[in-house]
């Protein structure tokens, strides 16, 4: 049983040096995989890369391994410090005494000094993951 159209469709979509979402890993890997090629084979015959596809296996084995979620706006931690601090007012300009650090999937942001575009950054950061 071969590949289907659409699923043709998506791999040439696939070519040349376009993001790749982790959806789209993850459903050229499953092709691959259902298609019973290595790898190598699978990519020779839709043009995609043998090295893209093994990298993409490594990061979704990765981020399973780890327990981790997917690289979306789920944040791991959120740690202000002092606690206390509260959204500033757009019209104060100055350094708030403060240090901040996020950690979204693999990622890791640390602010030794909250100013205030800092701090407006990491509120919006905040409501947009729904964290207030």
């Amino acid at each position: 049983m071969g590949i289907k159209k659409t699923e043709l469709e998506f791999l040439a979509g696939l070519k040349g040096p376009r993001h790749w979402s982790e959806e789209d890993a993850r459903r050229a890997l499953s092709l691959q995989e259902a298609s019973g090629e290595s790898r190598a084979g699978f990519a020779r015959r839709h043009g995609l890369r043998a090295t893209r596809l093994a990298w993409w296996q490594a990061r979704l084995s990765e981020w399973e391994a780890d327990d981790a979620p997917s690289p979306s706006l789920a944040p791991a931690w959120v740690e202000l410090l002092p606690r206390d601090v509260v959204r500033p007012s757009p019209s104060v300009s100055h350094t708030l005494p403060a240090s901040a650090r996020v950690r979204v999937g693999g990622i890791e942001l640390e602010l030794s000094v909250l100013d205030t575009a800092a701090a407006h950054f990491l509120v919006e950061l905040a409501e947009r993951m729904g964290l207030r």
